[in-house]
């Protein structure tokens, strides 16, 4: 128990004004959603239904005005393809900005679809406590709450 994390959680709105009841409940209660990681055989799955293949293909020969955005697409393009195509990857992290930036680049050039994106966004989502999202670790009891409290 990281009691200095749930210190600084609980000196927060809403948390600020709760009791050590209603902290103990809401600080236990799967109900923040973050992003993670979706296994590969998911991601071929997506990827064949929402024009994941397509879009590494096309990308891979991005043709645009701008060479900043030809150059940033067709690298994005390779990437996909490498992971997709490597051994060693086993999932694909949503919640990476720089997975995040590639898949927003691919809707922003039209090679993917917004729906298709949050389709695989939804394939990662995991709900969380807010404890365990804050860094806190374990189950937060009375005993926590009224040391962090003390402190």
């Amino acid at each position: 128990m990281n009691i200095d994390a749930l210190r600084g959680l609980i000196s927060q709105p809403p948390y600020n004004t709760m009791s050590d009841g209603d902290l103990v409940v809401a600080l236990n209660a799967q109900t923040q959603k973050i992003q993670g990681p979706v296994k590969k055989g998911r991601l071929i799955m997506w990827a064949g239904t929402n024009g994941g293949f397509t879009a590494m293909q096309y990308a891979c020969d991005f043709i645009s005005s701008d060479q900043a955005t030809q150059l940033a697409v067709r690298n994005a393009g390779l990437a996909a393809s490498a992971m997709f195509n490597g051994g060693d990857v086993s999932e694909f992290d949503t919640g990476a900005p720089d997975n995040v930036a590639m898949l927003d680049l691919f809707v922003a050039v039209g090679l993917l679809t917004r729906a298709a994106v949050d389709a695989l966004l939804e394939l990662g989502a995991q709900m969380k406590t807010p404890a365990d999202a804050a860094g806190v670790g374990g189950f937060v009891n009375f005993g926590d709450i009224a040391e962090a409290r003390a402190g």
